[in-house]
C-alpha cells in the first residue's frame, strides 16, 4: 500500500520514498503466504470426499463477491477511453488481466492492481488438482522443480528481451511468478513432514538472516522491479527470504505480530487490497495537488481503512457465512 501511495504521499527525493519506492516487494510476500496458507488447506482437506467442491465454494465466497461488484460498479458508472479499459472487460471478468497487461504498459487505471489476484485465482483453479493427485513427498520435489524451472524461464534471452519490450512481462506473466507461491506450498508441505521437519528447524534462523541481508542489499542497489537483477534473481530471492520467514514466523512468537491492530487489518485486509488503489486514483486528481503529501497520505489510509471496514461488515462477513454450509 504504501508502495502504490509513494507519489500521492511523499516527496519523491525524501528518505520515505526512497524506502517505500522498495514496497512491491510486498507482491512476493503475499504470493507465498498464499501457497503456504492455501496448501496447507488441501493437505489437510485431501481426505474429505468434498474436498473439491469445499474449496472451490469457499474461495468463490471469499473472492467473488465483493471483487465482482467493484466491477461492475466500475464498468457500469464510469466511460473509459477506447483501447484502455473498453475494450479489455473480459479480461477482468475472468481473472486474467495480468495477462493482458503483461504485454503492456501499466495502466493508471483504479483496476491496475487486480492483476496479483488474477494470478491468485489461476493458481486456486489448478493447484487443487496438483496437491490431490500427487503425494505429499513428491509434492514438496515438484515445489523446488518449480520454483527451478521459474527462474530459469525469467533467464532466457528471449525472455529478457520480451521483458525489455514490454517492463512488466517478467513481472505479471504467470508462469514467470509462481516461484513464490511453489515456495509457499514446499513450506506447508515441510510443516507437515515432522521428521523432516525437526531437522531442518535449527537451521531455518541462519538461513533467514543470510537471505533477508542479501535482500537488502539488492534493494539498496536496484529497487525498479522490471530490472535486469530483479527479473533473473530478485523474485526468487525474496521469494526464499519469505518463505524462510513464514517457516521461522510458525516456531517463533512474534508478539507484533499478535497486535490488535494488525490483526483487525488482517480481518479487513481483502477490502483494504481491493479500495486502496481506487482511493489513490482518486486522491491523485489535480485538484489535490496543493494539499500536503501528508495529509492526503493520512487520507488515503483512514479512507482505505474505512471502505474495508464498511465492506468487511456490510458484504464479506455476512456472505462469509455461508460458508457453513461448504465444511471439509
Amino acid at each position: 500500500m504504501f508502495y502504490h501511495l509513494t507519489p500521492l504521499s511523499f516527496s519523491p527525493e525524501s528518505i520515505a520514498s526512497r524506502v517505500t519506492s522498495r514496497g512491491w516487494i510486498g507482491v512476493d510476500l503475499f504470493f507465498v503466504l498464499s501457497g503456504y496458507l492455501i496448501t496447507g488447506i488441501l493437505l489437510d482437506a485431501k481426505s474429505s470426499p468434498s474436498y473439491f467442491s469445499s474449496f472451490y465454494a469457499r474461495r468463490i465466497l471469499r473472492i467473488f463477491p465483493l471483487y465482482y461488484s467493484v466491477l461492475t460498479v466500475v464498468f457500469v458508472s464510469t466511460r473509459f477511453r477506447q483501447g484502455e479499459l473498453g475494450n479489455d472487460q473480459i479480461w477482468y471478468w475472468l481473472h486474467l488481466s495480468n495477462l493482458r497487461t503483461a504485454f503492456g504498459h501499466s495502466w493508471n487505471s483504479i483496476l491496475s492492481h487486480f492483476w496479483s489476484l488474477s494470478i491468485e485465482e489461476q493458481f486456486y483453479a489448478a493447484w487443487p488438482l496438483v496437491v490431490f493427485w500427487v503425494p505429499r513427498r513428491k509434492l514438496g520435489w515438484l515445489c523446488i522443480l518449480i520454483a527451478f524451472i521459474c527462474v530459469m524461464l525469467r533467464n532466457l534471452p528471449q525472455v529478457q528481451l520480451l521483458n525489455h519490450t514490454y517492463p512488466n512481462f517478467c513481472y505479471r506473466f504467470t508462469v514467470l511468478r509462481l516461484d513464490g507461491l511453489a515456495l509457499g506450498s514446499g513450506v506447508a508441505v515441510l510443516r507437515r513432514e515432522n521428521q523432516l521437519h525437526c531437522e531442518l528447524r535449527r537451521f531455518a534462523g541462519p538461513a533467514l538472516a543470510i537471505l533477508a541481508t542479501a535482500s537488502v542489499l539488492v534493494l539498496v542497489f536496484r529497487h525498479a522491479p522490471e530490472s535486469a537483477v530483479m527479473t533473473r534473481v530478485g523474485y526468487s530471492l525474496f521469494a526464499m527470504t519469505f518463505a524462510a520467514a513464514v517457516y521461522v514466523c510458525q516456531d517463533t512468537r512474534v508478539a507484533i505480530l499478535r497486535a490488535t491492530p494488525l490483526l483487525k487489518c488482517g480481518a479487513y485486509s481483502y477490502g483494504m487490497y481491493v479500495f486502496h488503489y481506487p482511493i489513490l486514483v482518486i486522491l491523485r486528481t489535480p485538484g489535490t495537488a496543493f494539499v500536503p503529501y501528508e495529509l492526503r497520505l493520512a487520507v488515503a489510509l483512514f479512507a482505505t481503512y474505512l471502505a474495508a471496514w464498511c465492506s468487511w461488515h456490510l458484504i464479506e462477513r455476512r456472505v462469509l457465512s455461508l460458508k457453513s454450509y461448504f465444511k471439509y
